[in-house]
């Protein structure tokens, strides 16, 4: 039989991927097992794209540094948890620099930048405040692959480095105490 306007309707708030019209004969039942077995292929294929994402979500977020994807124009699409926990406003739309260094224009050498345009990982270490209390960060910048429209990306890596800095803040002092002590004997 013919169906309706009401049916048809309640079948596609329901979820219906396809439409098959009764016709006379057996071919129906084999367009129709067709036609199941590519809805059953793509509600699978969707399902483990969904839980690759979710698993590389909580790597990327499982990782005890803060991580943030930088595009083209220095604006952060994504960061991980370990960002998101220790600033009260969202970072995703704000540029790299201002939401990371607190400075209001980019910097001449931009660390971002030249990563991107040389394909090379950039190093430095800074004291940053703007994640809570300043401390000393370990801040790595590596070029990404270009994404699906071609746009240049960076990933931002953010490492707490306060304690071995402590530590090399005492080593050197040990050191010119050492020395002093070794001029005053060869006097």
């Amino acid at each position: 039989g013919y169906g309706s306007e009401t049916i048809a309707s309640e079948a596609i708030t329901a979820g219906v991927t396809d439409y098959l019209k009764k016709e006379a004969g057996s071919d129906q039942y084999t367009v129709l097992a067709n036609r199941i077995r590519q809805a059953v292929r793509k509600r699978r294929a969707e399902r483990s794209l969904r839980e690759n994402e979710q698993f590389l979500q909580s790597i990327f977020d499982g990782i005890n540094n803060g991580l943030a994807v930088v595009d083209s124009d220095l604006e952060i699409v994504r960061v991980n948890e370990w960002m998101a926990q220790r600033t009260s406003e969202p970072l995703t739309g704000r540029k790299c620099y201002e939401a990371i260094r607190g400075e209001p224009s980019k910097p001449v050498e931009c660390p971002v930048e030249k990563a991107m345009e040389s394909g090379t990982r950039q190093r430095e270490e800074t004291r940053i405040g703007t994640f809570g209390a300043p401390f000393w960060a370990e801040i790595t910048t590596d070029p990404l692959p270009p994404d699906a429209a071609d746009e240049k990306r960076a990933l931002i890596q953010i490492q707490d480095v306060t304690a071995r800095k402590r530590r090399e803040r005492k080593l050197e002092k040990r050191e010119r105490l050492f020395r002093a002590l070794h001029e005053q004997t060869k006097q």
